[in-house]
This record gives structure tokens, sequence and C-alpha cells, in this order.
């Protein structure tokens, strides 16, 4: 047999190694990530085949979102350690990452049949599934990976899944389990608040939904009663109130229902909100005066007591505090009066016909059953005399190629941005038939006719698809039955338009 023969160079690059891997250790254990890569990486090129630094690698990568890397040094990992189910889980969490479910689903399997009581695959498999709508077997993976481990991401889980289930009951108790753990996780609180607000247990829903950092909120201490409108009126009344733009877009138009009224109490006010969002504003809301938000949110004003600031989301909090705070108004947007008579003329009429404006892409994402496709829309309007007018965003003309209807397009519009001409759009159309996103609550906010389809799991917006829509009076919600029962809710929508 041969001995191994040390040589010097071999010995150099043996103490680079440790002296490169020692000082990366030291800098990930102080959370600087960025040296801690650059020192492993330099470990790595004197002991190319040293798995720990491998792993070490794709895991640092991993915390600061490179996925697409990680994945590499976790697959060049698993050449070296082809059985191990910490890395199956971990390369996992990346492809899900990277929404890519099926190999996402494919590592938490393996990491589960090489580690069969392994309670973070089983966790991360059983979210997986409730994403996908596969809700027995993700119940089956969460309550497995609970009996495990008591940990507070499992416990969250199952509380989504519990709320998405409309177990609200069930819901509430694990994320209360989750809080006694850890009582000031914001994250836990936003997810209570979702469920509260879903069922419109809004004194405890808007507290938790406006108290946390997810929010970022400024809140006046006021006391809260049981009346809308005796709040509003001791909080506004004869003041300058300043509302802060601190909200997606689509929380912006819904919110902004409570302007008018904030207007009306107060002394002055002012409101700031999306930069697309301001020509809409300014015309709805004469009193009010309207600007962009501010870079960063950084606009400051002294409270006092005749100023007021306040986000939007906390005027509404005030204003509603049960669905009879919810007025019955037919829209409190408007869009440009010359601009929908202009996109009227280019739709056109023709005799018996609707003119129907269609958006099928959800803005809910985070889950991946939570959306349609526009091939599965025809049975909607099967035998239904309309013209259809595409009003979705987006790279779509694949898709509206392969319809067998015809939709009428217009390339060169920017749904998403230009917000002035998607309301002068929606305006012009007789009916709106939409997912749950910005076409939605704007043309609800407009007053136009508008049906919404929900999933199962709809977004706490909609209440459950209740109706009528305490946010917009001129919506219909159509909310799916039963969890992926997509085509039963499709030829019942396609029977309501038969009838129009």
């Amino acid at each position: 047999m041969n001995a191994i023969v040390k040589t010097p160079d071999s010995h150099k690059k043996l103490k680079l190694f440790q002296r490169y891997f020692n000082k990366a250790v030291l800098y990930q254990s102080q959370k600087n990530i960025a040296l801690a890569v650059e020192l492993y990486d330099k470990a790595l090129y004197h002991n190319n085949n040293h798995l720990p630094t491998i792993q070490a690698l794709g895991q640092l990568l991993q915390q600061s979102g490179e996925y697409d890397k990680a994945l590499m040094y976790y697959h060049r990992a698993a050449q070296l350690h082809r059985h191990s189910a910490t890395l199956n889980n971990a390369m996992g969490e990346c492809y899900e990452n990277c929404q890519q479910w099926d190999q996402a689903k494919k590592h938490y399997q393996k990491a589960i049949e090489l580690r069969e009581e392994y309670p973070e695959a089983l966790n991360n498999l059983g979210n997986l599934l409730r994403k996908a709508g596969n809700y027995q077997q993700a119940e089956f993976y969460l309550l497995k990976s609970l009996r495990l481990c008591i940990s507070v991401s499992t416990l969250v889980n199952l509380g989504i899944h519990m709320a998405e289930m409309h177990n609200y009951t069930q819901a509430h108790s694990f994320f209360d389990h989750a809080l006694r753990i850890q009582p000031f996780n914001n994250k836990i609180k936003w997810y209570k608040a979702l469920s509260l607000l879903t069922e419109g247990e809004f004194k405890q829903g808007w507290e938790l939904y406006t108290s946390n950092s997810l929010t970022s909120i400024d809140f006046p201490q006021t006391t809260v009663s049981n009346n809308g409108e005796q709040v509003a009126a001791k909080l506004f009344d004869n003041k300058h109130v300043h509302i802060k733009g601190k909200q997606n877009i689509n929380d912006e138009i819904m919110f902004a229902s409570c302007v008018q009224e904030i207007a009306t109490l107060s002394r002055t006010c002012t409101i700031e909100c999306d930069e697309r969002l301001v020509l809409l504003f300014q015309r709805s809301f004469e009193a009010v005066k309207v600007r962009p938000k501010s870079p960063n949110h950084m606009t400051h004003h002294l409270d006092t007591s005749e100023n007021i600031t306040l986000s939007l989301v906390n005027a509404v909090r005030h204003l509603r505090q049960s669905f009879h705070d919810f007025p019955k108004q037919c829209g409190h947007l408007q869009a440009a009066a010359q601009a929908t008579e202009l996109w009227k003329k280019q739709f056109g009429q023709r005799a018996g016909e609707i003119n129907i404006g269609i958006a099928w892409r959800s803005a809910d994402d985070e889950s991946h059953n939570q959306f349609t496709r526009l091939n599965e829309w025809q049975t909607i309007f099967n035998q239904v005399k309309c013209q259809l007018v595409n009003l979705q965003h987006g790279q779509v003309q694949q898709e509206l190629t392969q319809f067998p209807f015809p939709i009428l397009d217009w390339p060169d519009c920017d749904q998403q941005n230009n917000i002035e001409q998607l309301a002068a759009q929606i305006s012009a159309l007789d009916l709106v038939v939409t997912a749950n996103n910005t076409v939605a609550h704007l043309a609800g906010a407009l007053g136009k006719t508008v049906w919404v389809i929900l999933p199962y799991a709809a977004n706490w917006r909609w209440f459950n698809g209740k109706n009528p829509c305490p946010w917009y009076s001129s919506a219909r919600l159509f909310q799916v039955k039963k969890p992926g029962e997509w085509q039963t809710l499709f030829e019942s929508i396609n029977s309501e338009l038969l009838k129009q």
C-alpha cells in the first residue's frame, strides 16, 4: 500500500483552507453574511470537496434570497452526501421560493422518506400542499409535524390552514398557542387579524391589524366604541386631518371609501396615495388635498388638539367597526368623463350584446391554487351574447389568441400603471367579470357592476364571499363552495349571464 505523502503545497493549502474556514464561521456567527460567503468561497477554493463549507454556502445564500445560487451548492453537496434529509429539505425550501412547486414537493417527500419523523420537512410539505389546495393531505402532514415538535411555524401554518377551511375557532386556537410562545411576533398577530376580519370580528381584528409593524401604522390613542359614526365625529370633527399612504394600491382604492366621510367631518383633509391614483382621487374628492406618497413614508406632521395624522387603514378602523357602518354607496371614485366616452366609441355596441371586461389573474399569488387561467373561463361565456374586452395586464397575448371567443385588446394599454386609462375603460363597459385584483377593486369603487370570482379560501377583504359586498355595493361575489370546484362555479356564473 502506498503511503500518502503531504507535499509542502498541500500543507500550505490546508492551512489556508483552515484560516478562511474559521474566519467564515466567525463572521457567520456575527450574521455578516456577505463576508462569510466570500470567506467560505475562498476556503472552498483550497478544499473543493469540503461538505460543511458547501452546505454553509448554500444556507447563507438561501438566507440572503439567492435561491438559484443556493441550489447550485446544495446539488453539489448532494453529490457528496446523497442521503441527507436536511439537504433535501433545504432544497425543497429553495425550490418553493422559486415557485417550482413540483420540485419542492419532490425534495420534501425525499427528506421524509430518508427521515420519517422529520418535523421541519413534514411542516414544509403540509404547507406546500395547503397552498396547492390539497387540504386533506396538508392537515395530515401539519398535525404529524406538530405531534413530533410543537413549533411556532407549524402552529401558524395550521392556523392559516384552518382559517382557509373556514374553521375560525380552531384557527384562532392555533394562533393563540403560537402567541403564547412568541407574544411579540407581529406576523402571528397579522395572520390572526386576517382571520378575525374575514369573520367580521372588527374590534379585535382591526386592533391586531393596525398594531403591528407589518403595516407601519401610527395609531392615535382613542377610545374605540361600537359605533363608527360616534368615534369618527370625536376623532375628526373640526380637525386638520392628514392621511398617510401606507397601503398597496388595492387597499388604497378600497379604504378610500371613507375619505369623503372624513372630509365632511374635518376642517381640512389631506391624503397621500400611490401616484397612479392622484388624478383619480383629485377628481373624486374635490374638498380633499391629494398628493403622491412621500419617499419611504417619511412625511411628519405634529399631532395636536387641532391636527391628526394617521394612515388610511387607521381611519377605516375608526369608521368601520361593524357591517352596519359600511354605507350603501354606488361608487366613491369617478373616472374621467371624456375618456370614458372615447372608450365607449372604441368598444362599440353590437345589437343585443353587452360589453364585458375581463381580468382572470388573481392578486392572491401566495397560493398557487387561488387563481385560474383564461382557458378555464370558456364555460362562463358559452352562448352568452357579449363582446369581451381584455382588462388583464401583463403578457397575455398567447392566452388571448388561444381563447375560443374573440377578445378586444389594446396591447399598448398599460393596465398596471395607467390607472386613469383603466378606470375610463371600466366605466365604459356594461359589466366586469374578474378575479381578486386591482380591476375588481377599481370597478367596485367606480360603482360599475362587477362580478368577482373568488376561490374557496378567499382573501379577507371579501369577507368569505359576503353579498351584498360591504365595500362595494355594485359588486357581486361568486365564491367556490368546495376547494377546487371551479367548474361548478363557472357554470353558475354562465347561468346568471344568460339571464342578462
